[in-house]
């Protein structure tokens, strides 16, 4: 028996009911899904960058301008992440740390500290004029001069 205009317009508006509910059910978990898989991106490459970051200052030491090499491979390696989410760069004495090894809280808070750290936004790249001289208070590098470590 073949179904009545009725029943098949019912059947009809019953799936564009179901649809409609399922859609942004269906599509909030679609674009969750991506979110998240970008999110780990970011979180994977910071973290990348973060060990480059340490093996090039461990590697650069106590020669002049390590810190800005230092910034520059930082640089390199976060830039698949979007502009503005590396807002500073501590480089620290790992000597004067706290007890979990992490910078003090005024370096923490961006505050360079004499003998204990630097503190840089990834703008100091665009001045290469103000590393190096750690005689001169102006320069960037002065708080924690590459040239007295380790």
């Amino acid at each position: 028996m073949k179904p009545s205009n009725h029943q098949l317009d019912a059947q009809r508006s019953a799936a564009l009911i179901e649809a409609a509910v399922a859609m942004p059910v269906l599509l909030l978990l679609v674009f969750g899904i991506l979110e998240m898989g970008m999110l780990m991106r970011d979180n994977l490459t910071l973290a990348q960058a973060t060990r480059d970051g340490a093996r090039a200052a461990s590697a650069f030491g106590n020669i002049d301008g390590a810190d800005f090499r230092t910034l520059q491979i930082i640089e390199q390696a976060a830039n698949a992440v979007p502009d503005k989410v590396v807002t500073r760069v501590v480089i620290f004495d790992p000597g004067v740390a706290e007890v979990d090894g992490t910078p003090s809280v005024s370096c923490k808070a961006g505050i360079a500290v004499v003998n204990e750290c630097n503190v840089y936004t990834i703008a100091d790249l665009l001045e290469p004029y103000r590393f190096g001289d750690c005689t001169d208070t102006t320069t960037l590098d002065y708080y924690y001069c590459p040239s007295d470590r380790d």
